[in-house]
């Protein structure tokens, strides 16, 4: 699977994102062979962080102003977040960049861990990040991982798609960065749509508006 991985990231353009935006950040999508299958690796987020308390993210952050450029930026704060040292990860791609609710304009890396390192030995921020989540990209094509969780939107509580992982739900924008991933990377038809029932599931459907982010 990792060789197809790089050959479609390869040949892909990632879009740019339009709209207005405060700040520029960055996420690294991990990839990461565990027992000869291949995972993407997440994180979930500590009570202790400012906002998205408890919520499921990739690795990254706000580009700082001594990054050399925004790979840099992923890859620092993956270091920081989780203690992935640059020197074990190939950057193989990206994904289309995203505009969070919080406005900030998000570059996506995929990253391909060195599998001389699995088991890694993930040293989490212990303020930042609660658990490390190691997810296998094959329980992501199944349609059953595919769910409507309910988020209350300016007053308004609507079904928003999500992946279930065990009692994880990755939803908002980790959800459209991790979906786009496996549209561009991994699918050849792109992962089932969310199940919906009614006027309310296809309204959850169709709005991909994040209303979580990876750290920023």
């Amino acid at each position: 699977m990792i060789e197809i991985i790089r050959q479609r990231l390869s040949d892909y353009e990632p879009r740019p994102a339009g709209g207005a935006f405060r700040a520029k950040a960055a996420i690294l999508v991990p990839l990461y062979v565990l027992d000869e299958a291949l995972h993407v690796v997440l994180t979930k987020r500590t009570d202790k962080v400012h906002s998205h308390k408890g919520e499921i993210s990739f690795p990254g952050g706000a580009w700082d102003e001594t990054d050399t450029d925004l790979q840099f930026t992923a890859l620092r704060e993956s270091h920081e977040e989780i203690g992935l040292q640059p020197r074990d990860v190939r950057v193989i791609g990206r994904i289309d960049d995203i505009i969070t609710i919080s406005s900030y304009y998000v570059s996506a890396y995929v990253g391909e861990i060195d599998p001389a390192r699995s088991p890694y030995a993930w040293m989490p921020q212990e303020l930042e990040v609660a658990e490390v989540i190691e997810v296998p990209l094959v329980h992501l094509l199944a349609p059953e991982s595919l769910v409507e969780v309910p988020r209350n939107r300016n007053g308004e509580l609507m079904l928003q798609p999500a992946f279930q992982y065990g009692e994880h739900e990755v939803w908002g924008a980790t959800y459209r960065m991790l979906r786009n991933f496996l549209d561009v990377a991994v699918s050849p038809h792109g992962p089932a749509s969310p199940r919906a029932d009614g006027q309310t599931g296809r309204r959850a459907e169709l709005d991909h508006t994040p209303t979580a982010n990876s750290g920023v």
